[in-house]
């Protein structure tokens, strides 16, 4: 080749090859969906506690009428605190391994604990209306449980045997509850004048049980709270 070809070679424009395919379109960017604000929560509100018959009620008012600590001669139960007698309070203490002491030294805590697991369970009272319950409970503490339930019997017509059971407690169930609680608390007050006639040394506190059911009684039919009973008793 000569020199000449050899330079003509060299400069010679190259060939190109030229894509012949359609270019295919682009696809359409599909557009975003817009962000949905998110709702805020509304916070919770929690619901108002229920109140308790015992706690609330039943308790506060054996306090109220009971009161602290008394050692009259007259009273059968001996020296008692909070309504709680000195042997009643060293037979729970003994149940539970510590030894016994004055009742004077009885803690708040250990009259709740005594008052529920002794008078308020045994009678039932976490089965039936706050009304009945309250009667009943306050009759238990003042004049034993056996009497409590007896009286309750008689007010519901059930047999009369000082054992609550199921007969006695769907009778009440399928009475008034309030209607109920007053006729108990008629027996109560006819137990009482009954005792004052048996044993007149009993006469100095009849008008305290007659006061103590009058109270009770207007609890039961709404017309007095317990805050309201405290102040006037």
């Amino acid at each position: 080749m000569s020199w000449l070809q050899h330079l003509i070679n060299i400069f010679k424009p190259k060939s190109v090859t030229v894509n012949t395919q359609p270019i295919s379109p682009v696809a359409p960017v599909t557009p975003v969906a817009p962000v949905t604000p998110v709702t805020p929560v509304a916070p919770v509100t929690p619901s108002p506690a229920q109140p308790d018959p015992f706690t609330d009620t039943a308790l506060p008012l054996i306090l109220v009428f009971e009161g602290g600590y008394t050692n009259n001669p007259n009273d059968h139960g001996g020296a008692t605190n909070y309504g709680i007698i000195q042997r009643e309070y060293d037979a729970w203490r003994t149940e539970k391994k510590l030894p016994t002491q004055d009742i004077r030294g009885i803690l708040m805590t250990e009259v709740q604990e005594i008052y529920l697991n002794k008078y308020w369970r045994p009678s039932m009272c976490d089965k039936m209306a706050v009304q009945a319950a309250t009667a009943v409970f306050d009759t238990s503490v003042n004049a034993g449980q056996g009497r409590s339930v007896m009286l309750l019997q008689q007010a519901v017509g059930a047999h009369v045997d000082g054992v609550i059971g199921p007969e006695t407690l769907g009778k009440l169930a399928a009475q008034d509850p309030k209607a109920v609680a007053n006729t108990f608390m008629d027996n109560r007050e006819a137990f009482y004048k009954a005792i004052v006639a048996h044993d007149p040394t009993q006469q100095e506190f009849f008008g305290g049980w007659m006061r103590r059911v009058k109270y009770l009684r207007a609890y039961v039919n709404g017309e007095m709270t317990v805050d309201q009973i405290r102040k006037a008793w």
